[in-house]
């Protein structure tokens, strides 16, 4: 296996977020005549591969060549997915990183890149990618960009790409992307070191161009109908969007024809607020229009505000101007102006406009709309069409809510924050630790109950997510019911993405997003024993078929993870695939450390694995273990505990855990158990079952005894135990003897213990001190041969009251 886990150059390929409003910031032209195109290295692969990187993933076949006649002209390169599946790509260079300068392009100017292209079989175009890099940094991507077929595509086309290049980038990478279930030719991939003029202001505000020709119409779902009447606007033209149909549906006109406008060319920055204004008018119906902006880093989507719907000023039948507040994320470098359709109404849209002046932006300090009371406003959606999504005023938990409904097929999402990175420093939240993020859902219809996923960014490159999070029904799920997720934050994010997920077949509603802003301790390596399915885990796999499942019983005991490999390779990465830094796991010195893992084959001769890798403070790789396959324990059809001994060595600051596949066999893989860190924080993370009561003052098995005096007594926190047990009173020495578990190595937040007594329950005394009733209570303890237990004899002066309560307190918990 080449691939280092988790450096997949384009890891985010195959994961789109779907909007209403296409997203593609791409001027398609058949005809346009450059000044100066410059060939990209190897571009016209006249030295057949050159320095073109072939990567491909998923279950698919992909076949590279390079015919040296048949281009446009000669040479040319092929992809070959007609055997279907998976995702195929070339990546320029030899996967480094072209520097501007050498192509005479400068960062925050667009230009327009060319891409000669064929269909040799099949239907499917290719298409076309950058990443942007600063040094050797991600700093975005345009995303997968697959252009309007030219005629049938069966002749060499010239397809042209304006991209905008964000500020900051130095670098480029080219990525030519395959065609899906097609073998497509490519040829001449070319940039033009003439900037394109960006649009000076909002083109056609003032809507007084006939017949809208400036923005693009799109609606969906409902009948419509846009009309853009020369006169009765405020003044002159203005545009209108018709719904007296009243069926449902969406509808909006997004500005510049619906290409995005650089933010530099209409005097905005990125990472400041600004005041929009939209004018509006009330024509028939009730439903006042709204108004969104899109934002994009190049060509790729960077999120969005989601739909504003303002309160209505009077009863909405005169002109009037509605301003919105719109905070421009700091890696978006272009937008969409986006009015909104007014529901069953016939509404007027007019002078379009937005102060350049900056106003203070605050910082996000909570999940903006987490409870739903302003409707959709702030959450994307993403899915297909098997999913709906709905926004209801009353019966949440409380008043307003959102719904996700799902045929079964497909998938639905919202991205918190209108898809916006959000970050975490507003929130509370510290990089590196550990938070319960929570959600409160109900069914409505079906069984399946919705889930949770987290994404984590640096700025706006994605470093890596939390996998779907999906936890046991509580119930029957018919009521409301809040449902906690531990999420873990890696070392070098400093924003996350919030990303609500679909309940399979079901209709789900969801309230009050929030996170609990107190790190709580957990296991380095996040659901080790797979009893929340895939949660935390990132799957990848390559040059092969390979299938993923995660049972939820079989495995020892309970759920477990499994691979199925028939070729090539196939890994499960700890944490999503974010980096675990070394000292949570007890790592602070070079060394060998031991990593566990239950496994069992379920098909096949072939026993799977352990890859630990190795990082530094700059998230840098530093190589790994090795993979280690062990030798097989029986016939390896029984689960078993194999060890595998990882040296760690200086230098190593972050970690990641990498179960390995079984060569052409299914494998089970449950219970990881790795080094741990040191005190009560290692002592809990052993005990997975008390999920996220990790605190020293948490009793999560609700026994009356907090973790902490758990760990005193060396019980399981996750297990009713008793405490204090008396087996004697004797009335000649007025003496009360009891006994209790001891731990014999306890946590240093455990030590400085005492014995306490009261008469009431009320005012408890220490040892050997005298109450107001002249009573004095006098401990003394004795440890049992053989260790691990204390008998205390309690001796009663003075007065002896009806009765005596004893506890143990210990000074973290005062219990």
């Amino acid at each position: 296996m080449q691939l280092l886990v988790g450096s997949n150059p384009t890891p985010q390929i195959m994961k789109r977020y779907s909007t209403f409003i296409s997203a593609a910031a791409i001027l398609v032209a058949t005809s346009s005549v450059h000044a100066a195109p410059i060939t990209i290295l190897d571009g016209n692969f006249n030295n057949g591969q050159g320095g073109w990187v072939e990567t491909n993933g998923g279950d698919g076949s992909f076949v590279y060549s390079y015919p040296s006649s048949g281009g446009n002209p000669g040479n040319h390169g092929v992809i070959d997915n007609t055997g279907g599946g998976g995702w195929g790509i070339w990546i320029s260079n030899s996967n480094f990183p072209i520097l501007l300068a050498d192509l005479g392009l400068n960062a925050g100017e667009i230009y327009t890149f060319s891409q000669d292209m064929k269909i040799l079989s099949g239907s499917a175009l290719g298409g076309f990618k950058i990443d942007f890099f600063s040094e050797t940094t991600a700093n975005g991507s345009t995303g997968d960009i697959f252009p309007a077929l030219i005629g049938d595509g069966s002749t060499w086309e010239t397809y042209n790409f304006d991209i905008s290049i964000p500020t900051g980038t130095d670098g480029i990478k080219i990525v030519p992307l395959w065609g899906a279930d097609s073998s497509v030719a490519f040829d001449n991939i070319t940039a033009d070191d003439t900037p394109v003029a960006p649009p000076a202001m909002i083109p056609d505000a003032d809507f007084e161009a006939a017949d809208g020709s400036n923005w693009e119409q799109s609606s969906g779902g409902g009948t419509f109908v846009f009309n853009f009447p020369g006169t009765g606007g405020n003044p002159g033209g203005y545009g209108e969007i018709d719904h007296s149909a009243d069926d449902g549906g969406w509808a909006v006109l997004v500005t510049s024809d619906g290409a995005a406008i650089p933010l530099s060319g209409i005097g905005l920055t990125a990472g400041q607020g600004y005041i929009f204004s939209q004018d509006m008018k009330i024509f028939s119906g009730t439903n006042l229009g709204g108004f969104k902006v899109d934002f994009f880093n190049g060509a790729a989507p960077n999120g969005s505000t989601g739909d504003v719907y303002p309160d209505l000023i009077g009863d909405g039948s005169t002109w009037e101007t509605y301003d919105f507040q719109i905070n421009i994320p700091e890696s978006a470098t272009a937008i969409k102006v986006v009015p909104l359709w007014g529901p069953g109404s016939v509404v007027g849209y007019d002078n379009i406009a937005f102060s350049t002046v900056p106003i203070e932006v605050p910082d996000i300090t909570e999940i903006p709309n987490g409870d739903f009371e302003d409707g959709r406003t702030s959450w994307a959606e993403g899915g297909n069409e098997h999913t709906t999504f709905a926004y209801e005023t009353t019966g949440g938990n409380s008043d307003g809510y959102g719904v996700m409904t799902n045929d079964g097929e497909g998938f639905g999402i919202w991205v918190g924050n209108g898809g916006v990175g959000i970050p975490i420093a507003g929130l509370g939240l510290v990089a590196g630790e550990t938070y319960t993020f929570k959600q409160d859902m109900r069914l409505l219809a079906g069984s399946e109950i919705g889930g949770l996923k987290v994404e984590f960014l640096n700025g706006f490159a994605t470093l890596s997510d939390s996998g779907d999070m999906r936890v046991p029904l509580i119930g029957g799920g018919s009521t409301w019911e809040t449902y906690g997720y531990q999420v873990s934050i890696p070392s070098n994010a400093n924003a996350i993405k919030l990303v609500p997920l679909w309940g399979r077949g079901s209709s789900v509603a969801y309230d009050n997003f929030t996170i609990n802003t107190e790190a709580i301790s957990v296991p380095p390596v996040l659901n080790p024993g797979f009893e929340l399915g895939s949660a935390n885990w990132e799957q990848y796999s390559g040059n092969g078929n390979t299938t993923f499942s995660f049972p939820d019983a079989g495995g020892n005991p309970g759920g477990f993870a499994q691979i199925t490999n028939t070729d090539g390779w196939a890994v499960i990465v700890s944490n999503g695939a974010a980096i675990i830094p070394a000292e949570k796991f007890g790592i602070i010195e070079e060394g060998n450390y031991e990593f566990k893992m239950d496994m069992k084959i379920f098909a096949g001769t072939g026993l799977g694995g352990l890859k630990v890798e190795f990082y530094d403070d700059s998230e840098q790789g530093l190589g790994d273990s090795g993979e280690l396959f062990p030798v097989l324990i029986g016939d390896g059809s029984t689960w078993e505990t194999y060890t595998f001994e990882a040296f760690v060595f200086d230098g190593v600051t972050g970690i990641k855990v990498v179960p390995l596949w079984g060569s052409e066999s299914t494998v089970g893989y449950d219970n990881i158990r790795t080094p741990g860190p040191a005190g009560f924080a290692g002592w809990i993370s052993g005990f997975p079952k008390v999920g996220d009561q990790t605190g020293f003052n948490d009793d999560p098995d609700q026994d009356g005894q907090p973790n902490g005096v758990e760990n005193f007594f060396g019980t399981d926190p996750s297990v009713s135990s008793q405490g204090l047990l008396v087996t004697e009173y004797d009335s000649g020495i007025r003496a009360l003897m009891f006994t209790h578990p001891r731990n014999a190595d306890p946590a240093p937040e455990a030590e400085g213990f005492v014995y306490t007594w009261s008469t009431d329950l009320e005012i408890f005394y220490p040892n050997d001190t005298e109450n107001p009733d002249g009573t004095i209570v006098d401990f003394n303890a004795t440890e049992n041969p053989g260790g691990g237990s204390v008998t205390v004899e309690a001796s009663v002066f003075g007065p002896v009251p009806e009765k005596i309560f004893v506890r143990l307190a210990l000074p973290a918990t005062g219990e």
